[in-house]
């Protein structure tokens, strides 16, 4: 009896005289230590034996740490501590003083997480990593394949002759393409309205300067949102009909469903701004319209391939509590799908694309769309800010928030012809989620060594402003895996 008593005592005083520092072993592996004295075993662990729940530490804390992984699976990373640890070993070091420790007996610190991979899982971290801890590169305007061609070409020339020096010279390759061997993960696709065909067939201007005005491209015939930059003197498009723009991105998105969401900007064109109504009045928008651009996306991914409004807002009154309190979904729920958002950038009247899209849908109940708006409102989750140099303070302090920011890497040319890579860098480091360039690869026509791609990517990264520093470029999309598991 007294030798129990004392055995209860002594393992008492241990306690008292000693601080916790538990292992913990999620997968399957062993996690060994440089002295031998405080290896934890897989086996130990599943058992809740003392050396890994309990670890106790007396003195000073000494000690490297070993991730051992079983067969069929990988040492993926360390949580809680050790993020930077790289390989072969991936050692995991402590070196705690003993006055240290002594202030911290009887206190259990947080756990030395093992995180192992089965080496079929080609995203094991889906489940943790969160949908606004990416960063990805997209283009701007992406339908755009080249200035306007002879004979509209002499059109510009003779009669908007500032317009080239405004917009500069820019060429996308198709959306495909984009996708498939630029990296790009964020579209941007501006729609015009047409919902009986035919408004933009002719391009009027050109028989000002006696040539044929119609344009005998067969889809503008058809009804249906058309997708280019401005009617008539800039007007060409990989992809006219918005569906067809759609459809390419389906395809490749359905070949690959490895890979990170897609961002789709859609831009409502409503507009006049450079004068071109004159010869082709430009269609308006009204509060009906919106149900048939969602339509239309609809028409071409289906429920389960959308992240939509009502998906992130979940529970919760509205978007913007969501991605506040609870955040965004998950990359493991979001993984080989898009996202479409609205840039409510283009109408004279601040925010009435925004406000006209809400009209009974007050809180985006049933669209597809997040549009931009502003800190705080209900139905705030995306916002713009598109001048990272100036505003890089702000991007970074609303992506620490919880909100998702979209910037430009470069406008107008601007940067590319100068080869100005300062806009460029600005983007990246502050955090936006996805940014836009005119430049994905180096242009002949602006300058053969300004292009933009995201730094360290794959072709996405995790984001340097709220993202886990163990996250690694892989763990949002991996090349090896896009066309699935292997």
């Amino acid at each position: 009896m007294n030798i129990t008593r004392t055995l209860a005592i002594s393992i008492a005083l241990l306690f008292i005289q000693a601080c916790s520092h538990p292992i913990e072993i999620v997968g399957q592996g062993d996690v060994k230590s440089a002295s031998g004295n405080r290896n934890c075993s897989l086996e130990n662990f599943q058992a809740a034996d003392d050396v890994c729940s309990k670890n106790y530490v007396v003195t000073a804390y000494q000690e490297t740490y070993y991730a051992t992984p079983r067969a069929g699976w990988r040492f993926d990373h360390w949580g809680n501590y050790c993020s930077g640890a790289t390989p072969p070993n991936y050692d995991c070091s402590f070196d705690i003083p003993a006055a240290t420790v002594k202030e911290a007996w009887g206190l259990t610190m947080p756990p030395l997480q093992a995180v192992f991979a089965n080496e079929l899982d080609a995203y094991p971290n889906d489940s943790t990593l969160r949908l606004n801890q990416i960063q990805v590169m997209g283009t701007h305007n992406s339908y755009h394949p080249y200035p306007a061609p002879e004979p509209m070409a002499t059109v510009v020339r003779e009669q908007y002759s500032w317009y080239p020096g405004l917009v500069g010279d820019y060429r996308h390759k198709s959306l495909y393409e984009q996708l498939d061997s630029l990296g790009v993960r964020h579209i941007e696709l501006d729609v015009n309205k047409d919902p009986e065909g035919g408004n933009f067939s002719d391009r009027p201007l050109l028989a000002t300067i006696g040539e044929d005005p119609a344009t005998g491209i067969p889809d503008l015939d058809l009804p249906g949102l058309k997708t280019f930059h401005v009617p008539q003197i800039d007007a060409e498009s990989t992809c006219y009909l918005f569906t067809n723009c759609l459809a390419e991105i389906k395809q490749w998105s359905d070949e690959h469903p490895g890979h990170a969401p897609i961002i789709i900007m859609i831009e409502i064109k409503d507009t006049d701004y450079f004068g071109t109504a004159t010869y082709l009045p430009i269609t308006p928008w009204e509060a009906g319209d919106y149900d048939g651009l969602d339509a239309e996306i609809r028409s071409v991914f289906p429920e389960e391939q959308l992240i939509t409004p009502d998906k992130v807002r979940g529970e919760f009154a509205t978007l913007n509590e969501a991605i506040l309190t609870s955040g965004w979904p998950t990359l493991g729920e979001t993984r080989g799908k898009v996202m479409f958002t609205m840039c409510n950038c283009t109408s004279p009247v601040p925010n009435q694309h925004r406000l006209d899209y809400e009209i009974g849908h007050e809180n985006l109940e049933g669209r597809v769309l997040f549009p931009n708006s502003a800190e705080g409102n209900p139905d705030s989750a995306v916002i713009h800010l598109e001048s990272p140099i100036t505003q890089i303070s702000e991007i970074k302090r609303l992506v620490a928030l919880g909100y998702f920011i979209r910037t430009r890497a470069d406008a107008n040319t601007v940067e590319a012809v100068a080869n100005d890579t300062s806009r460029r860098d600005a983007a990246f480091n502050s955090g936006s989620q996805y940014i836009a360039t005119d430049f994905p690869e180096p242009s002949i026509t602006a300058s053969p060594f300004y292009f933009v791609q995201v730094p360290g990517g794959t072709p996405a990264r995790c984001n340097p402003i709220n993202a886990p520093a163990w996250c690694r470029p892989e763990d949002i999309e991996n090349p090896a895996y896009l066309t699935g598991n292997p």
